[in-house]
């Protein structure tokens, strides 16, 4: 068969439309799912949503006990939020190793402790857990009664090491700000009042309590200086022991005294220790808890 020009021309027409044909054909068969699955972005957006919902902070700038070694004093504790905004877990802590006294080591990190935060009606329940079985974890429950406004007017905490329920009574001020807690336990009740400054910082609590048995009465004063001008990014975070006095201010302080006095019929004392923090600072002024 002989091709003349035009033929060859006509023949190139021909199957270009056919091409142009099977593409779209292609593309309207293509599941629309498919379709949008070409242009869509990894799982990264997620992973990077899941970022936003994580608080880190390092141990040494939180209140936490004394007696812990210092290489565990840089480690990051996280907490967790979920969509909504609610607290859910804290993942690190710290343990009792049960050492001996002479080493001075109390408390050693260990990042298989967890706070899991369970939220009933007008309560957050919180436990101290560990996924790892060779860790001897002591029961730590608490228990936060809310109010209408949600704030926390009872406090109930169970222990095994040693086994007791202590059960601490919220009082607020005319500026919703907590003004005194009390302390019942089996043993010896207290009583702490909590001041405040013109910032609305926290400026310092007197906890005052007697033991009847031995006549004695203990009386601390914990002081709170060299507040920032920076937003307080701990003020959510209340229900942590070891973050609760920093998240009472407006600001954030670096300056800790804790004083102690204590008397009784023949004799009196007194102590003061002190702790401070060289915080830091991102270009924009925001403190940086996460960063040594």
């Amino acid at each position: 068969m002989r091709f003349t020009k035009s033929n060859a021309i006509l023949r190139i027409l021909m199957l270009s439309i056919f091409f142009q044909t099977l593409s779209c054909s292609t593309s309207d068969d293509m599941p629309t799912s498919e379709i949008e699955g070409i242009n869509e972005e990894p799982e990264v957006m997620e992973e990077s949503e899941d970022r936003q919902n994580i608080f880190n902070y390092i141990i040494s700038y939180m209140n936490y006990p004394n007696g812990i070694p210092f290489p565990d004093l840089s480690k990051k504790i996280s907490i967790f939020h979920n969509k909504d905004g609610q607290i859910t877990k804290r993942t690190g802590g710290i343990y009792n190793p049960n050492v001996a006294p002479e080493t001075g080591i109390r408390y050693f990190y260990d990042d298989s402790i967890s706070d899991e935060v369970i939220y009933d009606e007008n309560k957050i329940i919180i436990e101290k857990l560990s996924n790892n079985l060779e860790l001897d974890i002591p029961v730590f429950k608490r228990t936060f009664i809310l109010d209408s406004n949600n704030n926390i007017v009872q406090k109930i905490i169970e222990t095994s090491d040693p086994v007791k329920t202590d059960t601490l009574d919220f009082e607020y001020n005319l500026n919703g700000k907590i003004s005194k807690i009390l302390y019942k336990t089996l043993t010896i009740p207290k009583e702490s009042s909590f001041y405040y400054n013109n910032n609305e910082n926290l400026d310092s609590i007197v906890t005052v309590e007697y033991d009847e048995e031995l006549d004695k009465t203990i009386k601390t004063r914990e002081r709170f200086k060299n507040y920032d001008s920076a937003e307080n990014p701990i003020r959510e975070f209340l229900i942590f022991e070891e973050l609760f006095y920093r998240s009472l201010s407006k600001n954030n302080y670096s300056l800790y005294w804790f004083e102690v006095f204590t008397t009784t019929p023949r004799s009196s004392s007194f102590s003061s220790t002190y702790r401070e923090w060289n915080l830091k600072y991102d270009a924009d002024g925001n403190i940086l808890f996460d960063e040594l």
